[in-house]
């Protein structure tokens, strides 16, 4: 606006005549370029990406824009007590103002990243100080920069793309940084004229890779000789194989320089191992490599190795060269194949006959211990098969003998007793499953029996299945089946009606999921569910009715069925219906007042494990793969 008042003044006699001097309007139009002067500097002082650029020039040049403009009239005229729609038009305005300032310095920025179709190479020189301090390394002044470091690397590429990138228009990969201040100098170079260097700084802690070890290192190679061909093995150490030649040359003293030929494409590269196959003629040869990777241009490791071998095969060339060595080893592999087939065959015979030496041996020792026990003359049996059943025979005597003794000590029990019935589960169902054990301990003092338990394993070992008929035979037993998805997915029977009875279609142990972590009270617990399942179906007439004897327990919000069809069974859904389930678990008039009382403090954990396993299982909907294996 100064500029436009003092050196460009409108004139009076044009606007009283009414002509318009398109001079004078160009010349005004010239004053805008001050403003992309402006734009031009504010973007180039402002540090980060493009966007940033703009947006930080474009906000601030209408700001100020606005603030010497339009915020005096808006705070002396918007402030009358007339209305008036000038100032509305002015707010507007200032808004499309900045949309044009950011318009007019994205312009400024493109046009200052605009390609420079001059520039042929890149040319990148990265230099390290050993000794300089990581705040000594950030600190440096570029305008007066320290004396050059130790050459580490060197970097040229041809600029045959377009160079209107915004972020990175040029990047490399470079091996070997070690721990040190490395200086980084940038040029663009327009035919044998060169842009001024962009220097930076860059500190680099790397403890794995130190200066010292990479140029104490010295490539180290191995051959191995064979009829037609040479393999030469190079062990490069801490340098890795990139970026390489190999070079091999004939060693011929009447020559004045020795033939050499590339045979980098016979060679293979891995992470710092180099593996060259050569088919050459016998007699002695020079092997050269020459690293070709951007550290070479300084002295950071070695930059190449010189080897002498001499190719003398292990046996004379055949008329056919190469192709009679790869007969004789299909020669070989065939007779090693022939040979191990027939070691296996012969494996399989004595395995055979040493089998059935142990059968025989097996056999002669039982009929020896019939001998010593005078099963002979207490029998008068004459033929081995005969003493072999009646072993057998006494065997299940004996078996019978310890059912007996285990039906009488589960009958000797004295009491109301409640047998739970669980599967195991995660920890949480665990909890819920001993706090509804101490629930039942309510209405059986010390009289509950928990499959899993150790006390009930050692009493059941003798004879398990006897032992449990005998205590579900019993008129004072209850059962209590805590029903979990667990127990749903491994022991869910299906009955079905034969005549006016129910049968179980098959047994209870599916055969698709077993658990992953088998227990022996597993058995019981199928015996159990099996026996509670065909008697609460066809009870016979001594039997207690089954309602009185077998109660569901099942977790609310959790619910699964063992026994869908079982309709007698009475359900409990916990904790809701946890005094209920002590009532009716209790012989009649059995519960005392002091009874009731423990009730209550067992509600509340019952209830928190209750939440803690629904929880769990919300969070983990697939938990049951991790207890369970599907076939």
């Amino acid at each position: 606006m100064l500029l436009l008042a003092t050196f460009f003044p409108d004139s009076d006699s044009g606007q009283l005549n009414g002509e318009y001097d398109i001079f004078l309007e160009i010349l005004k139009a010239t004053v805008d370029f001050a403003d992309l002067l402006g734009l031009y500097f504010a973007l180039n002082s402002v540090p980060g990406k493009g966007h940033a650029k703009i947006l930080t020039s474009a906000i601030g040049w209408a700001s100020a824009e606005v603030v010497v403009t339009r915020s005096v009239l808006l705070w002396v005229g918007a402030r009358g007590s007339e209305f008036d729609w000038r100032y509305v038009r002015s707010c507007a305005e200032s808004n499309v103002a900045l949309l044009q300032h950011a318009a007019t310095a994205a312009l400024v920025w493109l046009w200052t990243r605009k390609a420079d179709r001059n520039v042929t190479e890149w040319d990148l020189l990265i230099r390290f100080y050993e000794s300089r301090k990581p705040e000594q390394c950030k600190n440096y002044d570029l305008k007066h920069p320290p004396l050059l470091g130790q050459a580490h690397s060197h970097v040229k590429q041809d600029v045959n793309f377009n160079l209107n990138c915004t972020n990175a228009c040029f990047s490399t990969s470079v091996d070997l940084i070690f721990k040190a201040c490395y200086t980084i100098k940038s040029m663009l170079l327009r035919g044998s004229r060169s842009s001024e260097g962009h220097d930076s700084f860059h500190y680099v802690t790397n403890n794995f890779t130190n200066i010292k070890t990479l140029r104490n290192s010295t490539p180290a190679v191995k051959f191995v000789n064979y009829n037609d061909y040479v393999s030469a093995i190079w062990f490069l150490g801490p340098v890795p194989a990139v970026n390489f030649t190999m070079d091999v040359c004939k060693l011929n003293s009447t020559l004045p320089e020795e033939p050499c030929e590339d045979v980098t494409q016979n060679c293979t590269a891995q992470l710092h191992e180099i593996r060259c196959r050569l088919r050459v003629e016998r007699g002695a040869y020079s092997m050269r490599l020459s690293h070709q990777a951007p550290w070479g241009y300084g002295r950071v490791a070695e930059h190449g190795a010189l080897a002498e071998f001499e190719h003398y095969g292990l046996g004379p060339l055949g008329p056919e060269g190469a192709e009679g060595g790869w007969g004789a080893r299909w020669a070989a592999a065939a007779a090693a194949a022939a040979l191990a087939l027939l070691s296996a065959a012969l494996a399989l015979a004595f395995r055979a006959r040493l089998a059935a030496r142990l059968r025989r041996s097996v056999l002669a020792a039982w009929l020896r211990a019939c001998v010593h026990l005078s099963l002979r003359q207490q029998l008068d049996l004459t033929t081995p098969g005969d003493r072999i059943s009646s072993v057998f025979r006494s065997e299940e005597a004996s078996a019978a003998k310890a059912g007996a003794e285990a039906e009488a000590e589960a009958g000797a029990e004295e009491g109301a007793a409640v047998l739970l019935l669980y599967a195991r589960d995660c920890a949480a169902m665990e909890e819920v499953a001993r706090l509804v054990g101490e629930l039942a301990s309510l209405a059986a003092p010390g009289r509950v029996l928990d499959l899993f338990s150790g006390a009930v394993q050692a009493r059941a070992a003798a004879a398990p299945a006897a032992w449990l008929r005998a205590l579900l035979r019993r008129p004072a037993t209850r059962v209590l089946l805590l029903q979990t998805p667990k127990a749903a997915c491994l022991y869910g029977a299906a009955l079905s009606k034969h005549g006016d009875r129910l049968r179980l279609e098959r047994p209870l142990l599916g055969g698709r999921v077993v658990a992953r972590s088998p227990h022996a009270g597993d058995a019981l617990l199928q015996l159990a569910l099996r026996l509670m399942a065909e008697s609460a179906a066809a009870p016979d007439a001594t039997d207690e009715l089954p309602y009185r004897k077998y109660f569901v327990a099942e977790i609310s919000g959790l619910e699964a069925e063992l026994v869908p069809l079982v309709t007698p069974l009475r359900r409990y859904a916990l904790p809701e219906a946890a005094a209920a389930l002590l009532r009716d678990l209790a012989p009649a008039d059995a519960l005392a007042g002091d009874q009731l009382r423990r009730l209550e403090p067992l509600l509340q954990p019952l209830g928190d494990a209750v939440d803690r396993l629904l929880r769990y299982v919300a969070d983990h909907p697939d938990y049951l793969s991790e207890e369970l294996l599907f076939l």
